[in-house]
């Protein structure tokens, strides 16, 4: 099978030819020989040639290890873990594909209609007649007055060892055991197994792998490119309108909503350069609509009163100022993503964690934020109650 690489040329790093560095070595001993004033024609059997063949052996083996480190670098040559690394960089794509199993339907039947369903638990393994077997994906039943139900199968090992058993062959329960008779049967032929990702194919594919950057689609290509326009911007809900409204007008057309750092909206500059590196023509997919705007907003109040234990009076002062900063921090916490909920137990527990011994909240209520909302105070007010016994 042909690569992309076969026709990009090869490259060594050093020279590696075993005659080339030996003639290198002896014509460098001769000329060395000759400026001292002592010419000299190293004859085969000189001692001092043979002394210097020794030396060159050692230096031909250093290359040819130096050779292959340094291809180890480039795609076309790189294999095992090393090709595992240089196409790691392009993420998840970049990854070398495991071996997957192969796949069939199996068909289980009783001799006659019960009075009760027959549970097919999940999992049980039907085989060949060469041990090889498939179990169930999921629970199956025959329900009461039929025979027979099918349900597909995954092979318990990957591979391609598992393809190919036409419908018949596959008819060996091995794990279930049962006070009535049942049979079993593929029908279907297995097929869909692999074995893991030969480092060829890797390196061919990985030659593909620039080509999955160039076109947008994925809800996490459209962040990425979102969160490339401005540096401030520390989040982006990327979804698919017509998933929420349900209204088919809404099919193809993408909401990206960008956040800015702090918990801020972005501005309508920013919201505008966002834009126009989604909807470049050589990054978006033709048929999607796009619009970038300001996530939505759920406001709330935070209104609480805590309560200090009188043991800790002397440092009542301290504890106040930390339950400040403590609700500070679940507001900026709140605020610096998008979709994080307004959880009161959460708010509760940071106040008592500072040194409150009780907590009263009037506001705000259990609320969930959307994926496309930040949740932003309008107002703040924390009373002090006082010192009290526990």
């Amino acid at each position: 099978m042909s690569s992309p690489f076969d026709n990009s040329p090869d490259i060594n790093f050093v020279e590696t030819d075993p005659r080339a560095i030996e003639a290198g070595i002896i014509s460098g001993f001769e000329a060395a020989a000759r400026e001292a004033g002592q010419p000299v024609s190293l004859a085969h059997g000189d001692p001092r040639r043979l002394f210097l063949l020794s030396l060159a052996a050692r230096i031909i083996q250093e290359r040819v290890i130096q050779n292959r480190t340094a291809r180890q670098e480039l795609v076309k040559y790189a294999d095992g873990v090393a090709l595992d690394n240089l196409l790691a960089y392009w993420g998840p794509p970049g990854k070398r594909l495991e071996a997957a199993s192969a796949k069939t339907t199996l068909k289980f039947s009783i001799p006659a209609v019960m009075s009760s369903a027959v549970v097919v638990p999940a999992g049980t393994q039907v085989g060949a007649s060469d041990k090889i077997a498939f179990a169930t994906d999921a629970e199956a039943v025959i329900p009461s007055g039929q025979t027979s139900i099918t349900v597909t199968a995954t092979a318990i090992e990957p591979g391609t060892a598992h393809n190919g058993y036409t419908p018949g062959q596959v008819t060996h329960i091995q794990n279930w055991d049962v006070s009535f008779a049942v049979s079993a049967t593929n029908t279907t032929e297995s097929g869909g197994g692999a074995d893991r990702e030969t480092d060829q194919a890797f390196r061919d594919r990985g030659y593909l792998l620039p080509m999955n950057v160039a076109v947008c689609g994925p809800a996490d290509r459209y962040k990425l490119l979102a969160m490339t326009a401005n540096p401030g911007i520390v989040d982006v809900a990327v979804w698919n309108r017509e998933e929420h409204t349900g209204n088919k007008d809404d099919a193809g057309t993408v909401m990206i909503n960008p956040l800015m750092v702090g918990g801020k909206l972005p501005t309508q500059a920013v919201l505008d350069d966002v834009y126009a590196i989604v909807t470049r023509r050589d990054l978006k997919p033709i048929a999607d609509k796009v619009i970038v705007e300001a996530p939505a907003v759920v406001n709330y109040t935070i209104d609480l009163t805590f309560y200090i234990d009188k043991a800790n009076s002397v440092s009542a002062e301290s504890i106040r100022s930390t339950v400040a900063q403590a609700v500070t921090d679940f507001v900026d916490d709140t605020r610096i993503q998008l979709g994080v909920d307004i959880n009161v137990t959460d708010l509760i527990a940071r106040v008592r964690n500072a040194g409150a011994l009780r907590v009263n909240v009037k506001s705000p209520k259990q609320t969930t934020v959307a994926v496309n909302s930040v949740a932003i105070p309008t107002e703040v007010r924390i009373n002090y109650g006082g010192l009290v016994d526990p």
